[in-house]
């Protein structure tokens, strides 16, 4: 499985801390929040600290889903996506 999209967004955001970005995967919640799983440069991208992610994941499957995400990164660099744990997760129907 993979990261199938990421792109930075923006469009009126010069200079704008925290910096957005929009990711399409067909991996589960489970594999794009370990720890590891985005890397600096993928896709060309470079992540600081709180930056956010909105994302689908599970895409191209019976239950794709929407998440906003924000960027942790530790002290050896790794970055790991997380969420809020009561945050509404949103189901969705391929047209």
């Amino acid at each position: 499985m993979s990261i199938l999209q990421l792109s930075a967004i923006k469009i009126g955001q010069v200079g704008v801390q925290p910096s957005s970005f929009k990711m399409l995967s067909n991996d589960s919640l489970a594999a794009i929040t370990a720890p590891g799983y985005l890397k600096q440069g993928t896709a060309g991208q470079f992540f600081l600290k709180n930056d956010l992610v909105q994302a689908i994941y599970n895409y191209g499957l019976s239950n794709p889903t929407n998440i906003d995400l924000f960027i942790t990164i530790d002290a050896l660099g790794v970055i790991t996506l997380m969420y809020k744990k009561d945050q509404v997760l949103l189901q969705f129907q391929d047209q």
